[in-house]
């Protein structure tokens, strides 16, 4: 699972990244609407008591979806 949750990460480099993954078989508009809804979907699965790994980053904790 991949989304945008860190100060590092953009919404653009993830578009690209889903486009160039995709070979032209992705529609731009699909991709940017689902990169840019990520978080809020990551948050809410959250609350519904989903668990994600997890890693400290300096002084605060941040989830971890690649692993």
């Amino acid at each position: 699972m991949a989304s945008v949750i860190s100060k590092e990460d953009t919404f653009d480099s993830h578009i690209k990244d889903t486009l160039y993954a995709g070979a032209g078989l992705c529609r731009e508009d699909i991709v940017a609407l689902v990169v840019k809804d990520g978080p809020a979907r990551i948050h809410e699965l959250i609350e519904l008591g989903v668990k994600f790994s997890s890693r400290v980053n300096g002084h605060e904790r941040e989830l971890d979806l690649g692993r």
